[in-house]
């Protein structure tokens, strides 16, 4: 049968017999002793199959000699020392590891094309399915406390399974809503997601609106139970009163309008929503989570891609912090908006529905006008 040949030396050299020349073998001249099978899976194989009592052979000559024997030792025409014929019909196979290699044909666990969301750890759902499988019976509960973009809640559904999806970011439900669009299904609830966008999104791939809704309960901050105990670790030896916290965030903002003003009149006249996606963080209730939006650059003040900026309400933009964590110091609000669009983040149907920056600039200036000539 099919055999590769062994090493069977092992590393620095022995004052003993295993360190000692056999059959004109001088392995102890490079620094090796012989270092044959005495224990283990092929040592079984070979005594069942070439050599009886194999084991009880304690002289390591002794064995290399019974190896020799049964043609087990493969002698070189070129080389340094012979090696040990290995068998294939020897392997037995790898039992079940945590390390799962190439899942229903997935190939190097890249995401699939129409699967990307932009989340920078997403995993492909062939890979979530290869658990879920392994895992669970069609009708179980599958639950994921890191929801993120929703893989485990999409693999589920396909797969027959009720699911619980947890995630501390509004934006999750809103993706997997988006998500479950694409795969077909309509989520019932969806009265914070822009439907003419996904509609248009299912177009330019050829698909037709879902004909079936998945049902759904979506439980909110409001509705979370109440702690009735306080937890004695988590309360700080100092305590920073509220106006010491605000000389400290006040201290690191150098614009004329401070960061909370400039929210509060950044919404007002532009309304609820991210200048970078269109995403209007609602709470399941439907009140606005304003909590979701952060005061940005338009240009960062320090940008790794030399497009520097201020802290002037004409360079600030209110962004989801979803958006805020991809924009970074590395790109401009422009690019930030590209990015999305690229890659499916929209919540409108094109970046020409998002808040128009010339129109930000004027009102910026409008109002620095106005505040100096107080």
């Amino acid at each position: 049968g099919r055999y590769r040949n062994e090493n069977m030396t092992g590393a620095e050299a022995t004052s003993g017999e295993s360190g000692r020349p056999w059959r004109g073998y001088d392995v102890g001249s490079r620094g090796r002793h012989w270092a044959v099978p005495l224990t283990g899976p092929y040592a079984e194989y070979i005594e069942s199959n070439f050599i009886p009592n194999y084991r009880s052979i304690d002289s390591v000559h002794g064995r290399l000699d019974a190896l020799d024997n049964a043609g087990l030792v493969h002698h070189p025409t070129r080389g340094i020392w012979p090696g040990l014929k290995r068998y294939a019909d020897s392997d037995r196979g790898n039992p079940p590891q945590s390390l799962i290699l190439n899942p229903r044909g997935f190939t190097n666990f890249s995401v699939r094309n129409g699967e990307y969301t932009g989340y920078a750890t997403q995993k492909p759902v062939a890979l979530y399915e290869q658990f879920i499988l392994a895992s669970s019976q069609p009708g179980d509960v599958v639950l994921d406390i890191f929801a993120g973009c929703a893989t485990t809640a999409v693999a589920a559904e396909r797969l027959d399974r009720r699911w619980i999806a947890c995630d501390m970011a509004y934006r999750s439900w809103t993706m997997l809503k988006r998500r479950f669009y694409l795969e077909g299904f309509a989520i019932e609830g969806t009265t914070d997601a822009t439907i003419n966008a996904l509609a248009s999104t299912r177009k330019g791939k050829a698909l037709q609106r879902p004909q079936q809704f998945a049902s759904t309960r979506v439980i909110g901050p409001d509705e979370l139970p109440a702690r009735s105990d306080i937890d004695p670790s988590l309360v700080p030896d100092h305590v920073v009163s509220e106006t010491d916290a605000q000389q400290v965030r006040s201290s690191t903002w150098s614009g004329r309008v401070p960061k909370d003003e400039a929210k509060r009149l950044l919404i007002e006249r532009f309304g609820h929503k991210c200048w970078g996606c269109g995403f209007e963080p609602r709470r399941p209730n439907g009140t606005w989570d304003d909590s979701l939006l952060e005061i940005d650059h338009i240009r960062a003040r320090r940008s790794a891609m030399g497009a520097h900026g201020n802290d002037e309400l004409y360079n600030l933009a209110l962004l989801h912090r979803t958006c805020n964590g991809i924009k970074r110091n590395t790109m401009t609000l422009e690019e930030l908006r590209s990015y999305n669009t690229r890659n499916m983040l929209l919540y409108v149907e094109s970046e020409s529905d998002l808040v128009d920056l010339f129109t930000a600039q004027q009102f910026a200036t409008e109002h620095l006008l106005t505040r100096e000539s107080r």
